[in-house]
């Protein structure tokens, strides 16, 4: 009976898992795009503050790269589950802030996913 009650506790964990994934991989191919000065302008957003597409492609790069480390393809807790909301929802607004507005959108997403599951 425990064991039921505390994996209800976390329902969304595994969508969080996956949608941060989804939304890294795709902030990381951006960040790939943008160094390699390819234009994908019909699907970023119209304003983005840019200072330059290098500097961009590495802060995405990063971004992906970090946000997979800490809740993504590591099974290990790196960081408690409870907290990490706070995590994706910052670094999926600055994914969106950096160019990648569709993997920063999904790993925003999983961030509130993450916090209603925390509040639960």
């Amino acid at each position: 009976m425990i064991d039921v009650m505390f994996m209800a506790s976390h329902r969304y964990e595994e969508l969080v898992r996956v949608l941060n994934i989804l939304g890294s991989l795709i902030a990381i191919v951006y960040g790939i795009v943008a160094i390699l000065n390819v234009s994908l302008q019909f699907i970023t957003p119209p304003s983005s503050p840019h200072v330059s597409t290098f500097f961009d492609g590495i802060v995405l790069i990063v971004l992906g790269i970090v946000s997979l480390t800490v809740f993504g393809v590591n099974k290990r807790k790196s960081v408690s589950y409870n907290s990490v909301w706070i995590l994706l929802l910052v670094f999926g607004i600055l994914m969106f802030w950096f160019g990648s507005a569709i993997g920063g959108l999904i790993v925003v997403l999983g961030g509130l996913l993450a916090l209603l599951d925390a509040l639960r």
